[in-house]
């Protein structure tokens, strides 16, 4: 991983991060998504914007006793106000950063997730703006190569279904 992005990795943690449970292997576990809908002119998705600038999908930690779609289903409505229906397990992401002299290893569970109700608006606490990109602009505002990764899966998804239809 690039140095730069292992900064902008770091940065974009919360303080609180160290906290979250880990499993036996001392990995912290999130899950989230790829919020879409459909309109007249194509899919649409919806990313938030960090305070550090990034546009970034919705995810957070997995509560104890919690599902990883169960808390993706909460932390995309806790952090873009849009009720969601999950779709499709689009895949995991696995990296790691250093706080301090501390290495945090973490998994993030990412899903396809229909967007059902609410209306878009970011949560001022983790983020500052919230936005609907088209598929080719979502791929290109999107800081992190992971990230960008899930939405060109959650595209191709689409497309297959548009397809079966």
């Amino acid at each position: 991983m690039s140095q730069g992005v292992d900064q902008a990795i770091r940065n974009e943690m919360a303080t609180g991060e160290e906290l979250r449970p880990t499993d036996a292997e001392g990995t912290t576990h999130s899950a989230g998504g790829v919020p879409f809908r459909r309109t007249e002119r194509g899919i649409q998705f919806a990313l938030v914007r960090s305070h550090t600038g990034n546009w970034v999908l919705p995810k957070g930690g997995i509560e104890p006793g919690e599902t990883a779609e169960q808390a993706a289903v909460r932390e995309i409505a806790e952090e873009t106000g849009l009720d969601t229906e999950l779709t499709e397990h689009l895949g995991d992401v696995r990296y790691h950063f250093m706080v301090g002299e501390r290495r945090l290893d973490k998994e993030v569970t990412h899903y396809l997730a229909r967007v059902v109700g609410g209306c878009l608006k970011h949560d001022p606490v983790e983020h500052v703006a919230s936005a609907w990109f088209g598929s080719e602009e979502a791929t290109k505002v999107a800081r992190f190569p992971n990230e960008i990764r899930m939405i060109e899966r959650a595209g191709a998804a689409l497309r297959r279904a548009a397809g079966a239809t």
